[in-house]
Formats: structure tokens, C-alpha cells, sequence
């Protein structure tokens, strides 16, 4: 399912973010205590900004990859109707987008030529599913970065898609191994901007990055032309 595309670049992340901590020998970089910086949000805060800032009118573009390739994202929603985009220069792009009327979804695909109505399908329950997939979806992106409170020294200020944010930083070696990673946290509403993460080795290099290129929201959204759905009798 084209789902998938956009949940498995996210669980690869968290993985990082789950495996990737403090370690407990070699020459850290940070190794003073009094250096690990709290960060100004708690996560549950920055999800309440969020929610409040993106409203139900936004378009975020993001890029998600390694240090050798990377893909682009939008994730977009203009009221009711949400959209979803993604590929590299290699593939082209692929795509979906949902338009929510009530309990029932409307589901399209996105082609060369455009989005195509695809299906139809009705939710049972007291609240349609697909209500802000797409935005819980994007979201968790935003909140890569809280995975590393207290492993992480304040690294100075970034402008990322223009927007002003505070960069924390780690570093550590050890046996022939170096880890680092960058996270970067909006000032104004606490989501992260960038994620950069990578394993440097002998025999293994890793990396994982995630930074956004653009957000709109309000009236400079506007949402894709899709074609009525075709419903049967």
C-alpha cells in the first residue's frame, strides 16, 4: 500500500531515536553533565502548538533520506480535503490524497497526468478514521527530535525553511566509531526542523536526515484540483 511509503521512513527514524542514546564509554564530547540542555517545550506542548499553529489549513515540505539520497515530501490539508506526495528525481513522484465528507472518504491516487479517483469507502463509528490521517501522520515527524532531551548540548541557532530554531548537538567516539547527531527545535512552537543522525566506522556508516523545506498555512494553501468521485447507484 502507498501508505507504507510515508510510515517506514518515520519507524526507521524512531528506531534511531530509540537505539541511539548516550553511550556509556569513550571520549563524549558532552562528557559534562551540566552541558545536556533541556529543551524550552516538553513534547506534549509542541504538539498543542502545532495543532494550534497548522490549524486545518497547512503545507509542509520536507526531505527524508541518508547522506546519498533523499526524498522529497508535502503533506497538505485545506479543510476537508488532505493530499500527500512523495519521490525523489530518479522515480518521479507518487502520491495520495483523501477528501473526508462525513463518515465517508473519498480516495484518490496521484498519476503523471494528475490525481485520479481511485474509491469510495464509508467509516462505521462515531468519528471517520481518515479524519487528519494525513496530519497525525506528519506529525510525528515533528517530534523526531524530543527522543534526545538530555544527550544533547545547545549548538547556537539555525534558520531552517526561515524559520529561526535552537540546534542541539551530539558527538561521541569510541573504538573506531563515531556518533553524532543535530536536532533542530522551532523557538516559536517547539516542532523539529531538522534531524541529522549518523554512525561513522570502519566497516559501517549510517546516516538518517530529515528537514523541512517549506510551511504554508491559511490562505497561501491551496488544496489540488481532484475530480468528482464516482459513485455508484
Amino acid at each position: 500500500m502507498k501508505i507504507s511509503k510515508i510510515l517506514f521512513p518515520f519507524l526507521a527514524i524512531f528506531m534511531a531515536s530509540s537505539c541511539v542514546k548516550l553511550p556509556e564509554f569513550g571520549d563524549n564530547n558532552n562528557d559534562d553533565d551540566s552541558k545536556y540542555a533541556s529543551f524550552t517545550f516538553t513534547e506534549e506542548q509542541a504538539k498543542q502548538n502545532a495543532d494550534t499553529f497548522l490549524g486545518n489549513e497547512y503545507q509542509v515540505t520536507f526531505t527524508l533520506g541518508t547522506d546519498e539520497s533523499n526524498s522529497t515530501y508535502v503533506f497538505g490539508q485545506k479543510e476537508n480535503v488532505q493530499w500527500c506526495l512523495f519521490g525523489d528525481e530518479e522515480d518521479g513522484n507518487d502520491g495520495m490524497a483523501i477528501v473526508v465528507e462525513g463518515m465517508t472518504t473519498h480516495l484518490y491516487d496521484y498519476t503523471s497526468e494528475g490525481f485520479e479517483y481511485t474509491a469510495s469507502v464509508s467509516t462505521e463509528g462515531e468519528e471517520n478514521e481518515f479524519k487528519d490521517l494525513y496530519a497525525s501522520i506528519l506529525k510525528n515527524y515533528f517530534y523526531i527530535g524530543y527522543g534526545y532531551e538530555g544527550t544533547v548540548s545547545k549548538a547556537g541557532k539555525a534558520t531552517v525553511a526561515g524559520r529561526t530554531g535552537t540546534k542541539y548537538a551530539f558527538v561521541a567516539s569510541a573504538y573506531g566509531v563515531t556518533t553524532s547527531y543535530t536536532v533542530v527545535l522551532d523557538d516559536e512552537i517547539g516542532i523539529t526542523l531538522l534531524y541529522s543522525y549518523s554512525l561513522r566506522g570502519a566497516e559501517e556508516n549510517i546516516s538518517l536526515n530529515f528537514e523541512v523545506k517549506e510551511i504554508l498555512t491559511g490562505s497561501a494553501v491551496t488544496a489540488p484540483t481532484l475530480p468528482e468521485p464516482v459513485l455508484e447507484d
